[in-house]
């Protein structure tokens, strides 16, 4: 997405911005501003676990890959849907697997795979975080 997802409208930026303005210039001291902890979004994101899910799928289900800009390849835009599209194959397999084969190694296998991608994911996590090691 590139960061283009839930940002403020410019309306409510605009009329923020004003209003702090407004009170700067009639105050005597620098002021600190205030949080704006519910603004207007101008669009939902999607859901951290299913933004999870989509680069996980980008990278084959072995390890999250993100969607870089490559000139003269696929776009963003259709790698991402092709990622999407490929999750419930991926759930569907699973399903017939544990359908056709045992359970207890279709179990083991699965949580082979969980525990492989899970250090993965947690590294992906902190790496989209933006608060610092002491919090």
């Amino acid at each position: 997405m590139g960061g283009a997802t839930e940002r403020p409208t410019a309306a409510h930026v605009f009329e923020n911005l004003s209003g702090a303005l407004a009170e700067a210039s009639s105050a005597s001291e620098p002021m600190d501003a205030e949080l704006d902890a519910s603004p207007a979004l101008d669009s939902r994101g999607i859901p951290w676990p299913l933004f999870v899910s989509v680069l996980v799928a980008n990278g084959w289900f072995i390890k999250p890959r993100t969607f870089p800009f490559t000139p003269g390849g696929r776009s963003v835009g259709q790698r991402f849907i092709r990622a999407v599209l490929r999750i419930p194959i991926f759930i569907a397999a699973w399903a017939i697997a544990l359908t056709q084969l045992p359970t207890l190694w279709v179990g083991l296998a699965f949580l082979a795979w969980a525990a492989w991608l899970t250090p993965k994911i947690r590294f992906i996590n902190k790496q989209f975080q933006n608060v610092p090691e002491d919090d």
